[in-house]
Protein backbone atom coordinates (compact mmCIF):
# COMPACT_ATOMS: atom_id res chain seq x y z
CA UNK A 1 0.00 0.00 0.00
CA UNK A 2 2.63 2.15 0.81
CA UNK A 3 4.32 1.85 -2.54
CA UNK A 4 1.05 2.87 -4.18
CA UNK A 5 0.69 6.21 -2.25
CA UNK A 6 4.29 7.23 -3.04
CA UNK A 7 3.85 6.60 -6.90
CA UNK A 8 -0.21 8.76 -6.39
CA UNK A 9 2.57 11.55 -4.30
CA UNK A 10 4.91 11.63 -7.15
CA UNK A 11 2.86 11.28 -10.10
CA UNK A 12 1.16 15.21 -8.45
CA UNK A 13 4.86 16.52 -8.00
CA UNK A 14 5.51 15.24 -11.37
CA UNK A 15 2.51 17.44 -13.29
CA UNK A 16 4.35 20.77 -13.46
CA UNK A 17 7.93 18.91 -15.00
CA UNK A 18 5.13 16.78 -17.45
CA UNK A 19 3.79 20.69 -18.51
CA UNK A 20 7.33 21.02 -19.89
CA UNK A 21 7.66 17.74 -21.60
CA UNK A 22 9.77 16.21 -19.08
CA UNK A 23 8.95 12.45 -19.02
CA UNK A 24 11.70 11.38 -17.06
CA UNK A 25 10.36 12.39 -13.27
CA UNK A 26 7.27 10.43 -14.19
CA UNK A 27 9.28 7.30 -15.39
CA UNK A 28 10.87 7.44 -11.83
CA UNK A 29 7.60 6.47 -10.07
CA UNK A 30 7.40 3.56 -12.19
CA UNK A 31 11.21 2.41 -11.11
CA UNK A 32 9.39 2.15 -7.57
CA UNK A 33 7.85 -1.19 -8.72
CA UNK A 34 9.01 -1.87 -11.47
CA UNK A 35 13.38 -1.25 -10.84
CA UNK A 36 15.97 1.20 -11.86
CA UNK A 37 15.24 1.41 -15.97
CA UNK A 38 11.92 -0.81 -15.58
CA UNK A 39 14.55 -3.87 -14.32
CA UNK A 40 12.77 -5.62 -11.67
CA UNK A 41 14.74 -6.79 -8.80
CA UNK A 42 13.17 -9.36 -8.19
CA UNK A 43 10.55 -11.97 -9.42
CA UNK A 44 7.16 -10.90 -8.22
CA UNK A 45 6.93 -8.02 -10.92
CA UNK A 46 7.77 -7.73 -14.38
CA UNK A 47 10.55 -5.51 -16.17
CA UNK A 48 9.51 -2.72 -18.16
CA UNK A 49 13.07 -1.44 -19.59
CA UNK A 50 13.07 -2.34 -23.40
CA UNK A 51 9.60 -3.56 -23.80
CA UNK A 52 8.16 -2.33 -27.39
CA UNK A 53 6.38 0.87 -27.18
CA UNK A 54 3.04 -0.38 -28.83
CA UNK A 55 2.58 -2.60 -26.29
CA UNK A 56 3.38 -0.88 -23.35
CA UNK A 57 0.85 1.68 -24.36
CA UNK A 58 -1.65 -0.55 -24.91
CA UNK A 59 -1.54 -2.34 -21.76
CA UNK A 60 -1.87 0.78 -19.75
CA UNK A 61 -4.70 2.33 -21.99
CA UNK A 62 -6.16 -1.07 -21.11
CA UNK A 63 -5.77 -0.72 -17.35
CA UNK A 64 -6.85 3.22 -17.18
CA UNK A 65 -10.07 2.32 -19.21
CA UNK A 66 -10.77 -1.14 -17.54
CA UNK A 67 -10.61 -3.20 -20.33
CA UNK A 68 -7.86 -5.75 -18.04
CA UNK A 69 -7.66 -6.19 -14.41
CA UNK A 70 -4.85 -5.26 -12.11
CA UNK A 71 -5.03 -4.85 -8.70
CA UNK A 72 -2.65 -1.64 -8.59
CA UNK A 73 -2.22 -0.15 -11.96
CA UNK A 74 -5.85 0.45 -12.82
CA UNK A 75 -5.60 2.94 -9.99
CA UNK A 76 -2.42 4.21 -10.93
CA UNK A 77 -2.76 5.09 -15.09
CA UNK A 78 -6.00 6.77 -14.07
CA UNK A 79 -4.28 9.43 -13.69
CA UNK A 80 -2.34 10.12 -16.63
CA UNK A 81 -3.33 11.51 -19.59
CA UNK A 82 -2.91 9.11 -23.02
CA UNK A 83 -0.35 11.57 -23.78
CA UNK A 84 1.67 10.69 -20.36
CA UNK A 85 0.96 7.04 -21.37
CA UNK A 86 2.54 7.01 -24.64
CA UNK A 87 5.44 9.25 -23.72
CA UNK A 88 6.17 6.52 -20.79
CA UNK A 89 6.04 3.95 -23.17
CA UNK A 90 8.38 5.43 -25.37
CA UNK A 91 11.31 6.13 -22.25
CA UNK A 92 10.92 2.62 -21.57
CA UNK A 93 10.65 1.16 -24.67
CA UNK A 94 13.89 3.16 -25.61
CA UNK A 95 15.57 1.39 -22.54
CA UNK A 96 18.04 -1.65 -23.17
CA UNK A 97 15.82 -5.45 -22.06
CA UNK A 98 18.30 -6.96 -19.16
CA UNK A 99 16.29 -10.36 -18.20
CA UNK A 100 15.85 -11.28 -14.84
CA UNK A 101 16.38 -14.90 -13.87
CA UNK A 102 13.48 -16.45 -12.71
CA UNK A 103 13.38 -20.18 -11.42
CA UNK A 104 10.79 -22.33 -12.24
CA UNK A 105 10.75 -26.07 -11.46
CA UNK A 106 10.02 -28.47 -14.24
CA UNK A 107 6.47 -28.95 -14.12
CA UNK A 108 6.28 -25.27 -14.39
CA UNK A 109 7.85 -25.34 -17.13
CA UNK A 110 6.56 -28.41 -18.73
CA UNK A 111 2.58 -26.38 -18.03
CA UNK A 112 3.42 -23.22 -19.74
CA UNK A 113 5.00 -24.77 -22.71
CA UNK A 114 1.76 -26.88 -22.67
CA UNK A 115 -0.35 -23.62 -22.51
CA UNK A 116 1.88 -21.35 -25.15
CA UNK A 117 1.60 -24.42 -27.51
CA UNK A 118 -2.28 -24.66 -27.34
CA UNK A 119 -2.91 -20.73 -26.98
CA UNK A 120 -0.22 -18.92 -28.48
CA UNK A 121 1.85 -20.53 -30.66
CA UNK A 122 -0.15 -20.49 -34.06
CA UNK A 123 0.41 -16.61 -34.29
CA UNK A 124 3.53 -16.02 -32.35
CA UNK A 125 5.65 -19.25 -33.74
CA UNK A 126 7.62 -21.82 -31.30
CA UNK A 127 9.82 -18.42 -30.29
CA UNK A 128 7.40 -15.70 -29.23
CA UNK A 129 7.74 -13.69 -32.54
CA UNK A 130 5.63 -10.96 -33.18
CA UNK A 131 3.27 -11.77 -36.17
CA UNK A 132 2.77 -7.51 -36.93
CA UNK A 133 6.74 -7.40 -37.62
CA UNK A 134 7.16 -7.48 -41.03
CA UNK A 135 3.40 -7.51 -42.01
CA UNK A 136 1.79 -5.72 -44.84
CA UNK A 137 -0.43 -2.93 -44.30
Amino acid sequence: MGKVLSAWFLLFLAGPALAAGNIDLLARTCNNCHGLNGVSVGTSMPSIGGLPKVYLANIMKDWKYDKRGAVTMNRIVKGLSDDEIDALAAYFAKLPWVPVPQPASAESLAIGKTVIFENCEDCHGATGSDPDVGARS
